[in-house]
């Protein structure tokens, strides 16, 4: 079975697009550099490929103007957006992470 696509953005319309396009959507912003944000990395495509009524994204904080234009002060930050609502997570607590992931895929 083919990996469900996890985007890749960068900039504030990027993130302004897929949350208009898609209810439900999860925008994982992390950095190279961040430990934390390495270890959840392979979560997010197994999250991807689980939960397939939810679109995944992935961010880099040092490229594009989406930090900045987010105040993401911390990283990793996640954005859970379902049906206008966000839910906003700093931190790589797996299990918090999970349960958030879940509502957001829950009807």
């Amino acid at each position: 079975m083919p990996e469900a696509t996890v985007f890749e953005i960068s900039t504030i319309d990027e993130y302004n697009y897929l949350k208009a396009t898609y209810p439900r959507l999860v925008v994982d912003c992390g950095a190279t550099w961040c430990g934390p944000c390495r270890m959840i990395a392979p979560l997010i495509q197994q999250w991807a490929d689980t939960y397939t009524n939810v679109q995944f994204a992935k961010a880099d904080i040092d490229s594009g103007d989406l930090a900045d234009n987010l105040g993401i002060t911390a990283v990793p930050t996640l954005f859970f957006i379902k049906n206008g609502t966000t839910k906003i997570f700093k931190g790589a607590d797996v299990a918090s992470l999970t349960s958030l992931v879940v509502a957001t895929a829950s009807d």
